[in-house]
C-alpha cells in the first residue's frame, strides 16, 4: 500500500482490473475492511484469478488500460 496498491477485482479481460472504492484510502483502514469482509465471509480460501486483489495504478488507471 505504500507503493500505491489498492483493492480491485479481477478482471473479465487482461488489463482491465476494477478498483474497488468500498474499502476506503486510508492504507491502514483499507486492510482491516478487506479482513473484516473475509472473516464476514466465512474466511474462504480464494480460488485464483477470483475475489479482491491488490493492484498498482498502472493496472487499474482507465488511461493505462491497452
Amino acid at each position: 500500500m505504500d507503493a500505491g496498491a489498492k483493492p480491485v477485482s479481477g478482471p473479465e479481460k487482461p488489463n482491465q482490473w476494477k478498483l474497488e472504492l468500498k474499502y476506503g484510502s486510508n492504507k491502514h483502514d483499507v486492510p482491516e475492511a478487506v479482513i473484516q469482509e473475509w472473516l464476514r465471509d466465512g474466511a474462504p480460501t480464494p480460488e485464483p484469478w477470483t475475489g479482491l486483489w491488490f493492484g498498482l495504478p498502472w493496472s487499474w488507471l482507465p488511461e493505462n488500460r491497452r
